[in-house]
């Protein structure tokens, strides 16, 4: 497997020359790990580019390593060689790392500034209408992955509070992101917040749900739970 030492060397060749779509379409075309007969005017074709530039190219990936190439009179025959199927392995694995949702994350209760009794009382009316439960005067206060928390809300239903009025204060808009508590076995519907302004640092989420989850679960500062 390629290191990251020359994955980096790799790829910043190709980020420099049309090499990884030539690869990327070699794959699709079935030559990892056997040799397939192609023509170059297909490839041309296939990439908007000229034969000249597409025999080139291959010639300039056979001599970096990633294919082999055997010109006959019928076209030319490819296959990726194990170089290049490492470094379209390490893009792979990479992409998904940055792409791929997580169903879960893991949460570490911390204690509160207390004032979210408070927000949640001017916000109970629309919370209830959102979520279909009136949630508990407070808010549970959990330190994630920043990192995976926002590949995780990407996946979630995402509801929105408008900005609004009330006693002469203006309200800020909030989002609420519809997920479920997973404590020791058992479930909570719950509401993870979305506030454009808040004192936490980041890493630290406000969540919100019908029980007060502490008490209930008798759960202290650094337990951990599961937002699913």
């Amino acid at each position: 497997m390629l290191s990251f030492k020359s994955f980096k060397k790799h790829y910043l060749i190709l980020s420099r020359m049309p090499h990884l779509d030539y690869l990327l379409l070699l794959a699709r075309k079935g030559c990892l790990g056997r040799s397939c007969l192609l023509s170059t005017g297909t490839l041309a074709k296939d990439l908007s580019s000229s034969q000249q530039t597409v025999s080139r190219t291959l010639i300039q990936l056979e001599d970096a390593g990633f294919i082999e190439r055997q010109p006959s009179y019928r076209g030319v025959k490819v296959r990726i060689t194990r170089k290049g199927n490492d470094l379209l392995a390490t893009i792979h694995r990479d992409l998904l790392s940055i792409f791929e949702q997580p169903t879960r994350i893991t949460g570490r209760i911390r204690d509160g500034l207390g004032e979210g009794a408070w927000y949640i009382r001017k916000y109970a009316k629309q919370f209830k209408k959102l979520l279909g439960y009136a949630p508990f005067f407070g808010t549970l206060n959990l330190s994630v992955d920043e990192g995976q928390f926002q590949k995780f809300i990407a996946s979630k239903r995402k509801r929105s509070i408008p900005e609004f009025r009330q006693g002469g204060r203006i309200y800020g808009a909030v989002d609420v992101y519809e997920a479920t508590l997973r404590i020791r076995g058992e479930e909570e519907p719950c509401g993870i917040l979305g506030i454009e302004r808040t004192r936490h640092p980041a890493g630290v989420i406000e969540v919100i749900a019908e029980k007060h989850i502490r008490t209930a679960y008798d759960l202290k500062e650094d337990d951990t739970l599961e937002l699913i």
